[in-house]
């Protein structure tokens, strides 16, 4: 069996091609502009806005395609006729929990534009709509800056009132269910959330217990790693990590790699 990534070089990617790896004698091969990826993958460089790039990858050699980086109905144009033309037992999409909410503006409507024309197609595959995605090795400090703002007894800047409800989910638990999704959801869409209903507010106080330290100043001025805006799912699986199980490890993952990795 013969897997392929769109991606790979980054948190959630990356995280996955570690696991398909894990998977045994299947073949992994991405596909990225950096050219870099886990050992023990196949790489092919290249820009997927470039059709001459496009027109490296062999499509029908994989079972199974692994999208985890299209943003815009363009960049699906230029692969649906290969894709249509394959073999593929399933195409897997990483679209977004924004789908369908304005407030997100223009990424959420290129989400659901993406969705509709994959949709339309006669593959089979998973759309999966993950909230946000929290854990180690996340190229955005969400929860870090939370943890940095309250040790260094900076203020911490939030929208609004920050008290919008929002769910987070770990990149294991999201990583865990694409890995799933080549035997279940054909043709569905899923939503990836661990069903913990929390506000901004929410978040602070249990950063601050479990930091030990209660003892922390909220501003609206400046830029914060949530939008303040109503962002709530059910929880996808029963065992997936509430914000409680998140925290030890994301917090030694901090800093040991993660504060050098954010520039704090």
């Amino acid at each position: 069996m013969k897997l392929f990534v769109f991606g790979g070089n980054r948190f959630m990617g990356k995280l996955l091609v570690k696991e398909l790896i894990k998977l045994g004698s299947h073949n992994v091969t991405l596909f990225n502009r950096s050219g870099t990826g886990p050992s023990g993958t196949n790489i092919i460089q290249g820009d997927r806005n470039n059709p001459k790039d496009i027109k490296k990858i062999n499509f029908k050699e994989y079972d199974y395609i692994f999208d985890m980086c299209l943003f815009k109905p363009k960049q699906y144009k230029l692969i649906e006729k290969y894709l249509i033309g394959s073999n593929l037992k399933k195409y897997i999409f990483m679209s977004s929990a924004v789908v369908g909410n304005s407030d997100f503006g223009k990424y959420s409507l290129e989400k659901e534009q993406v969705e509709n024309l994959i949709k339309k197609s006669n593959l089979n595959y998973t759309i999966l709509r993950p909230v946000y995605v929290v854990g180690e090795g996340s190229h955005r400090p969400r929860l870090g800056y939370f943890i940095n703002q309250i040790l260094n007894k900076k203020p911490i800047s939030i929208e609004g009132n920050g008290e919008s409800l929002i769910n987070l989910v770990h990149v294991s638990d999201v990583v865990k269910l694409i890995k799933s999704s080549m035997s279940k959801y054909d043709n569905e869409t899923v939503i990836i959330s661990n069903g913990e209903n929390l506000s901004i507010k929410d978040i602070i106080f249990n950063i601050s217990k479990f930091l030990n330290n209660p003892h922390y100043n909220i501003t609206t001025k400046g830029e914060s790693p949530f939008i303040n805006t109503e962002f709530i799912f059910n929880k996808t699986h029963d065992d997936f990590k509430q914000l409680k199980d998140i925290l030890p490890n994301y917090y030694k993952w901090l800093k040991t790699k993660g504060n050098k990795q954010y520039g704090y």
